[in-house]
């Protein structure tokens, strides 16, 4: 038998950096709090979307809050080193906020963006 490919995560250490609650971070994406802490217990792997979703609102790439056992994702040494789109993507978080967009439409509009 095959191993199984396990996603894990570090979702609980960069939602409290954020100071986010499980509750404030589960309404952000639309799901309970239990879903959050079900994620970050590995009790339950989410959707690509829900995913995506929870990195846009904590501002990382995906590779920084979800991985496979035996890969860690090493941070670039300087913003220089960040990639183009997720530059793109802080800037239009950025733009929105300030115009009074709130979370919800921003994630709605940067899922939009991002569909081929």
């Amino acid at each position: 038998m095959k191993d199984k490919l396990i996603l894990l995560n570090n979702l609980k250490e960069i939602r409290t950096k954020k100071n986010l609650s499980q509750g404030e971070l589960a309404e952000m994406v639309g799901v309970s709090r239990n879903t959050i802490s079900s994620i970050e217990t590995g009790q339950y792997s989410p959707t690509a979307k829900l995913a995506y979703s929870i990195c846009i609102i904590l501002d990382k790439r995906f590779e920084e809050v979800f991985f496979f056992d035996g890969y860690t994702y090493t941070e670039p040494d300087s913003d220089e080193d960040a990639s183009l789109p997720n530059k793109t993507i802080r800037r239009i978080r950025e733009y929105m906020s300030s115009k009074g967009w709130n979370s919800e439409e921003i994630l709605d509009f940067l899922i939009y963006l991002t569909k081929e």
